[in-house]
């Protein structure tokens, strides 16, 4: 017999040993989308909101990148603003 206390595995994980464990598996905790910059291969989390077209900074090298696709996330280093000079 289980004592009154016992509660099923799903019931009773702690958000610590959830989080954990989507370190295990790779698995981004909290659904934000993973991707690898393009530029020094460091990782880089987007926002639940990201949207293609969006302007990102990577936190590891500074540089500017275009989140390009969503499914799968794709990112690109983003174009650089030309000088207009009115001719």
């Amino acid at each position: 017999m289980l004592p009154s206390a016992f509660c099923g595995f799903s019931s009773c994980v702690s958000p610590l040993l959830t989080h954990r464990m989507a370190d295990l598996f790779s698995i981004p905790f909290g659904g934000n989308l993973m991707a690898e910059c393009p530029v020094c291969a460091g990782e880089i989390e987007l926002a639940d909101d990201a949207m293609a077209g969006e302007v990102i900074v990577c936190g590891d090298c500074g540089a500017e990148l275009e989140i390009t696709g969503l499914d799968p996330v794709k990112l690109d280093e983003a174009p650089s603003a030309e000088e207009d000079w009115g001719q």
